[in-house]
């Protein structure tokens, strides 16, 4: 809630503890797909929506809720685990995890998965353990297979945030990840692979990044860019919070690190980007940035934002219409 790491050295995941860097998810017991589809009941085309709705409806008179979830994780092939880059010291970007995204790269009807990784700290330290980011493919028979290797540039550092949209409108979509150091866009090759194309598209942002949208705010066809952004922080002024005499150190309070203001970056329809912050009425005072959600709050027909700050006043952005 992304440093860089090539230039520091990152350890690549073959080192880390887990191997390929994810690790065998926690021991649970699940229930197969298999178990869960021979219980269900018979339907036919016709009947199957009012077969849910009266089911739904029974359960919620017997004090049942109407739907439940089955963890399947480990069974249909993910075995992600996050690293936090947590150590004694409290590294503040530790305190938060990463996103997710979901996205049909392949474009074949299928939903992959993007899961965000993290970083250890000190980001300057030369064997810095930077597991990377893991894409899992969605595979035919209900299993998701790991083709991180094969499909993502090996580009490390911290992430937090990520966000998919078509934003070269070449019909597949892309990927934009923000975190602790430079946030980076991939752009979909079409063939199963994605290239970082970040300073290209003029989208960078080096802050400490913690959640990113897209959404045509201009509405005039193409993904505009949103960066939430949280503070000014580096290993170097990370401080002591805690009872130093009891050698007991927690995370600092958010009140602790100064807030540093987001991005707005208006798509220029050719691939490439400009930071509107200022110019279209974005550029409040920081408010540590932890999400960003847009809708049409005021059924007016245009796309309006609100953004969650940690510690300090949220936003609430009413779209004009006018660009601003």
């Amino acid at each position: 809630m992304l440093c860089v790491c090539a230039s520091n050295g990152c350890r690549p995941s073959a080192d880390s503890p887990f191997g390929n860097g994810s690790a065998p998810g926690a021991t649970v017991e699940t229930e197969t797909v298999a178990e869960t589809r021979d219980r269900a009941p018979e339907t036919t085309p016709g009947s199957t929506a009012a077969n849910a709705s009266e089911e739904a409806a029974a359960a919620g008179q017997a004090g049942r809720p109407p739907f439940q979830f089955t963890e399947i994780t480990e069974e249909v092939g993910i075995q992600f685990e996050h690293f936090s880059g947590d150590n004694p010291d409290r590294p503040f970007p530790a305190a938060n995890g990463s996103g997710i995204g979901a996205i049909d790269f392949d474009m074949d009807g299928r939903i992959d998965l993007w899961f965000v990784n993290g970083a250890s700290f000190p980001d300057t330290a030369a064997d810095r353990y930077c597991p990377g980011d893991r894409l899992y493919r969605n595979v035919p028979g209900q299993q998701f297979a790991d083709v991180t290797d094969s499909a993502v540039p090996r580009l490390n550092g911290y992430g937090a945030g990520c966000a998919v949209s078509d934003v070269d409108g070449d019909g597949f979509p892309d990927v934009y990840i923000n975190g602790y150091g430079p946030n980076r866009l991939y752009l979909n090759n079409g063939d199963g692979t994605f290239r970082e194309n970040t300073a290209e598209a003029g989208v960078e942002d080096s802050g400490w990044g913690t959640s990113v949208l897209f959404t045509d705010f201009d509405a005039d066809g193409d993904p505009d860019l949103y960066v939430c952004n949280y503070a000014e922080w580096t290993w170097a002024t990370n401080q002591f919070c805690g009872n130093r005499e009891r050698n007991i150190r927690i995370f600092c309070s958010p009140r602790s690190v100064v807030p540093v203001r987001d991005s707005f970056f208006e798509n220029l329809g050719d691939g490439t980007f400009r930071n509107v912050l200022a110019a279209v009425g974005l550029d409040r005072e920081p408010g540590r940035g932890q999400g960003v959600v847009a809708a049409d709050l005021d059924a007016d027909g245009r796309t309006d934002l609100y953004v969650a700050n940690d510690a300090s006043p949220n936003f609430l952005f009413r779209n004009r219409g006018d660009g601003t």
